[in-house]
């Protein structure tokens, strides 16, 4: 008999965890990996985006693997960093660069121009995040 799970992903800044529940939330499964973050000068923080898709995608594996042909994932939520970026190339789907947490002050000073320009009101009503870099 097979029973229907859901599988929550959280791929946060220290570490990429996976969590398969059951129909009553009780945790069936689940799988950790730490994440290292980079500090190349002050104030910046950055990741190594194949580290991070690695760690997804072997703690999925590793639930997958512990919950096996009995159980079949119904749902699946994933949480992430929300406002880290991370640019690909289109072709061979490479990392061009770090992924840039989103807890970086390397673009401060653009910031600080687009506020003295009167543009924060407005960015604020379009996205409805305030300006940081």
């Amino acid at each position: 008999m097979t029973q229907d799970l859901i599988l929550a992903i959280d791929e946060g800044t220290s570490s990429a965890r996976a969590i398969a529940y059951d129909e009553t939330w009780t945790p069936v499964a689940s799988a950790a990996r730490r994440l290292v973050t980079d500090h190349p000068q002050p104030g910046w923080a950055e990741q190594d985006p194949e580290a991070i898709l690695t760690a997804v995608v072997e703690v999925v594996a590793e639930v997958l693997g512990t919950i096996g042909g009995w159980s079949r994932v119904a749902a699946v939520g994933l949480a992430n960093q929300g406002e880290t970026v991370v640019a690909w190339d289109r072709v061979s789907g490479a990392a061009l660069g770090p992924a840039v947490l989103w807890t970086c002050r390397r673009s401060q000073e653009i910031v600080d121009r687009i506020e003295a320009a009167g543009h924060g009101p407005e960015i604020r009503r379009r996205t409805g995040l305030p300006l940081d870099p």
